[in-house]
């Protein structure tokens, strides 16, 4: 890139002069340079005269390291000494890299604590389209992070205590995932970057600017999907993943083995084809009722039929209830008892083994229990 990562300069000023002491510089791994000619030094670098360099972190000239605060880094091997505590983004293969600097992309990323890496969302913003795109990067990135404490409006004071402390423990597997992959989509711009995000019943919508063909993600309180998600009840796609947001409210540690994985199956996985289609799947019918039940009980004024040209209200048409499980939808009224009682047809519980999966495997056992979970869902 031919620039250096770093460069400091220490000044001395007077009345009379102003002298430059020294100046550092280094690469973009935190290997230090000579700033005259900007190549690595071939002996021993000068003694500096503070200890502060790469990114602003302590240097350790004695033992060639830096000190990251959460982790000591060796800027010859570009790897830190010790693993990080944190997967960040999911569905980035280099967060699984524990031992990496900044996702193996220092020109692009900085790590001021050792733990999570940063990315300047303003200044990438800036540079990819003035000030009104460097706001809404760094609003969305600031709006991401105050998911962690949304609250559902419809619940009671303790409900919405419960809400928010159960993403620290009770749903904590998928609050990790489902703001990873927010935070990717963000800082990383996949799909185009992050739109807009927002916050509906508890939930934290994020849109990116692209399409995904009318698909979305939910983890924990998080759903994340392309231009066609709205957090609007009558939206179709908020309407289905509001649901699964339900299902981990209710089912905790259990969500990724008894919902998650076996709904990753049944859309790109070789069980496909043993429902009419991934809308059927018990998981995603059970997700259709917990939704279709929430919306109807708490949005006042919600339709109970989309056959109207308006477009509001459930969606029997994208989102069935297939109460008879014949592979197809029928109409649901909520005001019926008998209706209500079909819908129990639905029903998907967690079980013993989905939590004891976590307790003897930890995340490889969880997710083999979830792919054993796909099979039994198929035969």
């Amino acid at each position: 890139m031919g620039q250096p990562k770093t460069a400091i300069n220490i000044e001395y000023n007077s009345r009379r002069k102003r002298s430059l002491l020294q100046e550092l510089s280094f690469g973009a791994w935190g290997d230090r340079r000579n700033p005259a000619t900007w190549r690595s030094f071939t002996g021993t670098p000068p003694e500096p005269l503070f200890d502060r360099g790469f990114t602003g972190h302590e240097h350790l000239y004695a033992f060639g390291l830096i000190n990251m605060n959460g982790r000591m880094y060796d800027p010859l091997v570009s790897r830190m000494l010790s693993p990080d505590n944190f997967i960040q983004a999911p569905d980035f293969s280099q967060s699984f890299n524990r031992y990496s600097y900044c996702l193996n992309n220092p020109l692009k990323y900085s790590d001021p604590s050792g733990e999570f890496f940063i990315i300047d969302s303003w200044l990438i913003g800036l540079f990819s389209g003035g000030f009104k795109e460097a706001n809404k990067w760094a609003w969305n990135d600031i709006k991401i992070w105050g998911g962690l404490f949304a609250s559902d409006p419809n619940k009671g004071l303790l409900g919405r205590f419960w809400e928010t402390i159960s993403r620290f423990t009770w749903q904590l597997p998928q609050t990790i995932g489902g703001w990873g992959t927010a935070q990717a989509c963000n800082t990383l711009g996949l799909k185009g970057g992050v739109e807009s995000v927002k916050y509906k019943y508890g939930a934290t919508v994020v849109s990116t600017q692209n399409s995904w063909d009318g698909a979305a993600i939910t983890q924990g309180s998080y759903i994340v999907g392309g231009s066609e998600l709205q957090a609007d009840p009558n939206n179709s796609l908020f309407q289905h993943e509001y649901g699964h947001y339900i299902q981990s409210q209710s089912i905790g540690w259990a969500y990724y083995q008894r919902v998650g994985l076996p709904s990753a199956g049944s859309e790109h996985g070789k069980y496909k084809l043993n429902y009419p289609s991934h809308d059927y799947h018990p998981v995603e019918q059970d997700a259709n009722r917990r939704a279709f039940l929430y919306f109807n009980k708490h949005v006042t004024g919600f339709q109970n039929d989309t056959y109207l040209s308006d477009n509001l209200g459930w969606n029997f048409v994208k989102n069935p209830l297939d109460v008879y499980k014949t592979g197809h939808g029928i109409y649901i009224d909520y005001n019926n008892s008998y209706d209500l009682q079909l819908l129990n047809n639905l029903k998907v519980r967690a079980t013993l083994g989905d939590y004891i999966s976590w307790l003897y495997g930890g995340p490889i056992g969880a997710a083999l229990y979830g792919w054993y979970n796909s099979y039994n869902y198929n035969n």
